[in-house]
Protein backbone atom coordinates (compact mmCIF):
# COMPACT_ATOMS: atom_id res chain seq x y z
CA UNK A 1 0.00 0.00 0.00
CA UNK A 2 1.27 3.46 -0.90
CA UNK A 3 1.52 6.44 1.42
CA UNK A 4 -1.77 7.84 0.04
CA UNK A 5 -3.67 4.66 0.88
CA UNK A 6 -3.61 3.33 -2.69
CA UNK A 7 -3.02 -0.33 -3.61
CA UNK A 8 -0.59 -1.21 -6.40
CA UNK A 9 -1.94 -3.78 -8.91
CA UNK A 10 1.28 -4.21 -10.97
CA UNK A 11 0.09 -1.80 -13.67
CA UNK A 12 -2.12 0.79 -11.90
CA UNK A 13 -2.94 2.14 -8.45
CA UNK A 14 -6.34 1.29 -6.92
CA UNK A 15 -8.22 3.49 -4.45
CA UNK A 16 -9.87 0.92 -2.12
CA UNK A 17 -12.18 3.56 -0.64
CA UNK A 18 -13.70 4.32 -4.04
CA UNK A 19 -13.19 0.84 -5.52
CA UNK A 20 -11.72 2.43 -8.65
CA UNK A 21 -8.32 2.81 -10.26
CA UNK A 22 -6.47 6.12 -10.07
CA UNK A 23 -5.33 5.86 -13.73
CA UNK A 24 -7.27 5.01 -16.84
CA UNK A 25 -6.78 1.56 -18.37
CA UNK A 26 -4.68 1.70 -21.54
CA UNK A 27 -6.86 -1.07 -23.02
CA UNK A 28 -10.57 -1.20 -23.89
CA UNK A 29 -11.34 -4.96 -24.18
CA UNK A 30 -14.98 -4.51 -25.20
CA UNK A 31 -15.11 -7.93 -26.90
CA UNK A 32 -14.68 -9.73 -23.59
CA UNK A 33 -16.02 -7.21 -21.07
CA UNK A 34 -18.85 -5.55 -22.97
CA UNK A 35 -19.69 -1.87 -22.55
CA UNK A 36 -18.21 -1.91 -19.02
CA UNK A 37 -14.81 -1.87 -20.73
CA UNK A 38 -15.37 1.79 -21.62
CA UNK A 39 -15.30 2.67 -17.91
CA UNK A 40 -11.51 2.79 -17.93
CA UNK A 41 -11.22 3.49 -14.19
CA UNK A 42 -13.39 0.52 -13.18
CA UNK A 43 -11.85 -2.22 -11.03
CA UNK A 44 -12.54 -5.88 -11.86
CA UNK A 45 -15.30 -4.92 -14.31
CA UNK A 46 -17.18 -3.30 -11.38
CA UNK A 47 -17.78 -6.78 -9.96
CA UNK A 48 -14.84 -7.79 -7.66
CA UNK A 49 -16.85 -10.69 -6.21
CA UNK A 50 -16.83 -12.48 -9.58
CA UNK A 51 -13.72 -11.13 -11.30
CA UNK A 52 -10.02 -10.87 -10.47
CA UNK A 53 -7.35 -8.79 -12.18
CA UNK A 54 -3.92 -10.24 -11.29
CA UNK A 55 -1.89 -7.92 -13.53
CA UNK A 56 -4.00 -4.78 -13.60
CA UNK A 57 -5.21 -5.60 -17.14
CA UNK A 58 -6.48 -9.17 -17.28
CA UNK A 59 -9.58 -10.88 -15.91
CA UNK A 60 -10.05 -14.53 -15.06
CA UNK A 61 -12.99 -14.67 -17.47
CA UNK A 62 -10.77 -13.64 -20.37
CA UNK A 63 -8.22 -16.35 -19.59
CA UNK A 64 -11.00 -18.90 -19.26
CA UNK A 65 -12.54 -17.84 -22.59
CA UNK A 66 -9.26 -18.44 -24.41
CA UNK A 67 -7.69 -21.33 -22.51
CA UNK A 68 -10.56 -23.08 -20.74
CA UNK A 69 -12.23 -22.82 -17.34
CA UNK A 70 -9.51 -24.87 -15.65
CA UNK A 71 -6.59 -23.32 -17.53
CA UNK A 72 -4.45 -22.67 -14.46
CA UNK A 73 -4.80 -26.20 -13.06
CA UNK A 74 -4.22 -27.85 -16.45
CA UNK A 75 -1.16 -25.82 -17.41
CA UNK A 76 0.39 -24.33 -14.26
CA UNK A 77 -1.03 -26.24 -11.29
CA UNK A 78 0.58 -29.21 -9.55
CA UNK A 79 1.43 -31.76 -12.21
CA UNK A 80 0.39 -29.28 -14.94
CA UNK A 81 1.91 -29.24 -18.40
CA UNK A 82 3.85 -26.04 -17.63
CA UNK A 83 4.33 -26.50 -13.90
CA UNK A 84 7.11 -24.23 -12.52
CA UNK A 85 7.27 -22.22 -15.77
CA UNK A 86 6.85 -19.02 -13.77
CA UNK A 87 8.08 -16.66 -16.48
CA UNK A 88 5.60 -18.11 -18.95
CA UNK A 89 2.79 -17.55 -16.45
CA UNK A 90 3.95 -13.97 -15.85
CA UNK A 91 3.93 -13.40 -19.59
CA UNK A 92 0.48 -14.86 -19.94
CA UNK A 93 -0.83 -12.48 -17.29
CA UNK A 94 0.94 -9.42 -18.68
CA UNK A 95 -0.83 -6.63 -20.51
CA UNK A 96 0.69 -7.59 -23.86
CA UNK A 97 -1.18 -10.90 -24.07
CA UNK A 98 -4.45 -9.01 -24.45
CA UNK A 99 -3.50 -8.49 -28.10
CA UNK A 100 -5.89 -10.67 -30.14
CA UNK A 101 -3.29 -11.97 -32.61
CA UNK A 102 -0.88 -13.03 -29.90
CA UNK A 103 -3.68 -14.62 -27.88
CA UNK A 104 -4.71 -16.67 -30.89
CA UNK A 105 -1.13 -17.88 -31.41
CA UNK A 106 -0.68 -18.68 -27.71
CA UNK A 107 -3.96 -20.60 -27.67
CA UNK A 108 -2.76 -22.75 -30.59
CA UNK A 109 0.52 -23.48 -28.82
CA UNK A 110 -1.25 -24.42 -25.61
CA UNK A 111 -3.53 -26.80 -27.52
CA UNK A 112 -0.45 -28.29 -29.20
CA UNK A 113 1.09 -28.77 -25.75
CA UNK A 114 -2.07 -30.54 -24.60
CA UNK A 115 -1.91 -32.97 -27.55
CA UNK A 116 1.79 -33.62 -26.95
CA UNK A 117 1.16 -34.28 -23.27
CA UNK A 118 -1.62 -36.74 -24.19
CA UNK A 119 0.88 -38.58 -26.43
CA UNK A 120 3.32 -38.90 -23.53
CA UNK A 121 5.74 -36.20 -24.70
CA UNK A 122 7.19 -34.45 -21.65
CA UNK A 123 7.62 -30.75 -22.39
CA UNK A 124 9.92 -30.37 -19.39
CA UNK A 125 12.62 -31.57 -21.79
CA UNK A 126 12.09 -28.62 -24.16
CA UNK A 127 12.61 -24.89 -23.89
CA UNK A 128 10.33 -23.78 -26.73
CA UNK A 129 7.58 -24.81 -29.11
CA UNK A 130 6.87 -23.20 -32.45
CA UNK A 131 5.05 -23.07 -35.75
CA UNK A 132 6.63 -22.71 -39.20
CA UNK A 133 5.40 -21.72 -42.66
CA UNK A 134 7.93 -22.55 -45.38
CA UNK A 135 8.59 -22.80 -49.10
CA UNK A 136 11.24 -24.87 -50.93
CA UNK A 137 12.35 -25.16 -54.54
CA UNK A 138 15.10 -26.96 -56.41
CA UNK A 139 16.47 -30.05 -58.19
CA UNK A 140 19.70 -31.41 -56.77
CA UNK A 141 20.11 -28.13 -54.94
CA UNK A 142 17.36 -26.59 -52.82
CA UNK A 143 16.57 -23.05 -51.74
CA UNK A 144 13.78 -21.65 -49.63
CA UNK A 145 12.67 -19.58 -46.71
CA UNK A 146 10.42 -19.69 -43.69
CA UNK A 147 8.54 -17.65 -41.13
CA UNK A 148 8.63 -19.05 -37.59
CA UNK A 149 6.63 -18.23 -34.48
CA UNK A 150 8.44 -19.31 -31.30
CA UNK A 151 6.91 -19.46 -27.81
CA UNK A 152 9.73 -19.77 -25.30
CA UNK A 153 8.50 -21.76 -22.31
CA UNK A 154 11.60 -20.98 -20.31
CA UNK A 155 11.95 -17.20 -20.74
CA UNK A 156 8.26 -16.44 -21.28
CA UNK A 157 8.32 -14.65 -24.64
CA UNK A 158 6.74 -14.96 -28.08
CA UNK A 159 8.74 -14.07 -31.19
CA UNK A 160 8.30 -14.13 -34.96
CA UNK A 161 11.33 -14.74 -37.21
CA UNK A 162 12.20 -14.70 -40.90
CA UNK A 163 14.93 -16.87 -42.41
CA UNK A 164 16.42 -18.06 -45.73
CA UNK A 165 18.17 -21.33 -46.53
CA UNK A 166 19.95 -23.19 -49.29
CA UNK A 167 21.70 -26.50 -49.78
CA UNK A 168 21.64 -29.78 -51.63
CA UNK A 169 19.67 -32.98 -51.70
CA UNK A 170 18.58 -36.01 -53.64
CA UNK A 171 15.57 -35.36 -55.84
CA UNK A 172 13.56 -32.28 -56.75
CA UNK A 173 10.80 -30.27 -55.15
CA UNK A 174 8.51 -27.29 -55.62
CA UNK A 175 6.52 -27.15 -52.45
CA UNK A 176 5.39 -25.25 -49.41
CA UNK A 177 3.82 -26.15 -46.14
CA UNK A 178 3.45 -25.63 -42.42
CA UNK A 179 3.98 -27.52 -39.21
CA UNK A 180 5.14 -27.47 -35.62
CA UNK A 181 8.47 -27.89 -33.89
CA UNK A 182 10.05 -28.26 -30.46
CA UNK A 183 13.44 -26.88 -29.39
CA UNK A 184 16.01 -27.76 -26.73
CA UNK A 185 18.78 -25.49 -25.41
CA UNK A 186 17.08 -22.18 -26.18
CA UNK A 187 17.29 -20.06 -22.99
CA UNK A 188 15.99 -16.93 -24.76
CA UNK A 189 14.58 -16.31 -28.23
CA UNK A 190 17.47 -14.03 -29.14
CA UNK A 191 19.59 -17.20 -29.45
CA UNK A 192 17.39 -18.30 -32.35
CA UNK A 193 18.97 -15.75 -34.67
CA UNK A 194 22.03 -16.30 -36.81
CA UNK A 195 23.37 -19.23 -38.86
CA UNK A 196 21.97 -22.75 -38.64
CA UNK A 197 21.72 -25.99 -40.52
CA UNK A 198 19.26 -28.79 -41.03
CA UNK A 199 18.82 -32.33 -42.32
CA UNK A 200 15.45 -33.54 -43.43
CA UNK A 201 13.12 -35.34 -45.78
CA UNK A 202 10.21 -33.93 -47.78
CA UNK A 203 7.93 -36.08 -49.92
CA UNK A 204 4.83 -34.69 -51.62
CA UNK A 205 2.51 -35.47 -54.49
CA UNK A 206 -0.01 -32.63 -54.19
CA UNK A 207 0.15 -33.39 -50.46
CA UNK A 208 2.71 -34.99 -48.22
CA UNK A 209 4.89 -34.72 -45.14
CA UNK A 210 8.13 -33.04 -44.14
CA UNK A 211 10.40 -33.98 -41.22
CA UNK A 212 13.48 -31.94 -40.36
CA UNK A 213 16.06 -31.75 -37.60
CA UNK A 214 17.69 -28.35 -37.30
CA UNK A 215 20.58 -26.95 -35.28
CA UNK A 216 22.61 -23.85 -34.51
CA UNK A 217 26.22 -24.25 -33.50
CA UNK A 218 28.21 -27.47 -33.87
CA UNK A 219 26.40 -30.57 -35.10
CA UNK A 220 28.26 -32.89 -32.74
CA UNK A 221 26.03 -32.32 -29.73
CA UNK A 222 27.20 -30.44 -26.69
CA UNK A 223 28.21 -27.27 -28.49
CA UNK A 224 24.83 -26.78 -30.15
CA UNK A 225 23.21 -23.49 -29.21
CA UNK A 226 19.87 -25.11 -29.84
CA UNK A 227 18.47 -28.29 -31.40
CA UNK A 228 14.99 -28.62 -32.87
CA UNK A 229 12.69 -31.14 -34.54
CA UNK A 230 10.08 -30.05 -37.10
CA UNK A 231 7.16 -32.11 -38.44
CA UNK A 232 4.68 -30.67 -40.93
CA UNK A 233 2.51 -31.07 -43.96
CA UNK A 234 3.55 -30.25 -47.53
CA UNK A 235 1.54 -29.02 -50.52
CA UNK A 236 3.08 -29.25 -53.98
CA UNK A 237 5.19 -31.64 -56.01
CA UNK A 238 8.45 -33.10 -54.84
CA UNK A 239 10.47 -36.13 -53.85
CA UNK A 240 13.42 -35.15 -51.68
CA UNK A 241 13.98 -38.09 -49.34
CA UNK A 242 17.18 -36.52 -48.02
CA UNK A 243 18.47 -32.96 -48.02
CA UNK A 244 20.83 -30.80 -46.05
CA UNK A 245 20.79 -27.02 -45.88
CA UNK A 246 22.44 -24.07 -44.20
CA UNK A 247 20.20 -21.24 -43.12
CA UNK A 248 20.34 -17.75 -41.72
CA UNK A 249 17.68 -16.38 -39.40
CA UNK A 250 18.23 -12.73 -40.10
CA UNK A 251 15.39 -10.92 -38.34
CA UNK A 252 13.24 -11.07 -35.26
CA UNK A 253 10.19 -9.43 -36.80
CA UNK A 254 8.36 -9.10 -33.48
CA UNK A 255 9.05 -9.98 -29.86
CA UNK A 256 6.43 -9.84 -27.11
CA UNK A 257 7.20 -10.47 -23.44
CA UNK A 258 5.84 -9.42 -20.07
CA UNK A 259 7.76 -6.14 -20.45
CA UNK A 260 6.04 -5.23 -23.72
CA UNK A 261 6.74 -5.20 -27.44
CA UNK A 262 10.38 -5.31 -28.46
CA UNK A 263 11.68 -3.29 -31.43
CA UNK A 264 12.37 -4.85 -34.82
CA UNK A 265 15.62 -6.68 -34.22
CA UNK A 266 17.66 -7.32 -37.35
CA UNK A 267 20.74 -9.45 -36.85
CA UNK A 268 23.80 -8.61 -38.93
CA UNK A 269 21.87 -8.05 -42.16
CA UNK A 270 25.13 -7.63 -44.03
CA UNK A 271 26.24 -10.08 -46.74
CA UNK A 272 29.84 -10.12 -45.52
CA UNK A 273 28.82 -10.80 -41.92
CA UNK A 274 26.34 -13.48 -42.98
CA UNK A 275 28.88 -15.30 -45.20
CA UNK A 276 31.50 -15.00 -42.49
CA UNK A 277 29.25 -16.53 -39.82
CA UNK A 278 28.06 -19.34 -42.12
CA UNK A 279 31.65 -20.03 -43.20
CA UNK A 280 32.79 -20.19 -39.59
CA UNK A 281 29.96 -22.57 -38.75
CA UNK A 282 30.79 -24.89 -41.67
CA UNK A 283 34.50 -24.81 -40.86
CA UNK A 284 33.84 -25.90 -37.29
CA UNK A 285 31.37 -28.60 -38.35
CA UNK A 286 33.24 -30.09 -41.30
CA UNK A 287 36.88 -29.73 -40.39
CA UNK A 288 36.68 -29.82 -36.60
CA UNK A 289 33.86 -32.34 -36.17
Amino acid sequence: MGEFGLLFFNARWLDPALGRFAQADTLIPEASQGTQAWDRYAAMNNNPVRYIDPSGYWTEDQLQDWLGDDWYDVYFGEGGIFEDRDKLLDFLRSEETTDILNLAVIKEFFQLATYMDAMGINLENYDAIGCRFFGMYGAGGVAGGSVDAVLNLKSGELSYFGSVEGGGGYGATTSGGAGYFVIKNLPTNSKYQGPGKSFGSSIAHFGGVSVEEFFAGKINGKSDIYKGLFVGGVIGEGFTPLYGTVSYTFAEVLNVSQTGYGPFNYFNINPINILSEIGDMLWNDIFKF
